[in-house]
């Protein structure tokens, strides 16, 4: 079953890319266990790709322009609360600037690891934005058969 991003909620993430340009935006959305398939909160978080550049570029080439990292630290309290309150994380949603709404290698880069999707179980939403507005908005999710991400 696709995933039910609710608008009030599409709206806010829109809003939180539109507000981080030029830097990619970058957030988590949960939901409830027994209803995995309903957005029911987002989590705005900090992209922290500029501080991992500034330290070490070689490792890090790219900015938060073209590239997002969630704060390793806001992550862990995510998944402290997912224990604490049978949580899942459903969404995990970034924006792309002045570029297309595509699942780039970047992104297919850091949503697997040796080849399984690191949450097989959420999709992720990428904005387009342009010029500082939502241009376009476009959902992927793991296809199993195909072992891709596909245009959900």
């Amino acid at each position: 079953m696709p995933l039910t991003i609710p608008q009030n909620l599409l709206f806010r993430i829109q809003q939180h890319a539109e507000q981080e340009y030029p830097q990619e935006c970058c957030g988590l959305g949960l939901a409830t266990n027994k209803n995995p398939d309903t957005l029911l909160e987002i989590i705005p978080c900090r992209n922290v790709q500029d501080e991992l550049h500034r330290k070490d570029p070689q490792t890090y080439p790219r900015t938060s322009r073209a590239a997002y990292l969630i704060d390793p630290r806001e992550l862990l309290l995510v998944h402290q609360r997912l224990r604490r309150d049978s949580l899942i994380i459903c969404l995990i949603y970034h924006s792309h600037i002045d570029a297309p709404a595509a699942f780039s290698e970047e992104d297919r880069r850091q949503a697997l690891w040796e080849g399984n999707p690191v949450y097989p179980n959420a999709a992720y939403l990428i904005f387009s934005i342009q010029a500082g507005k939502a241009f376009d908005s476009a959902l992927f999710i793991w296809d199993s058969s195909r072992q891709d991400f596909i245009r959900g």
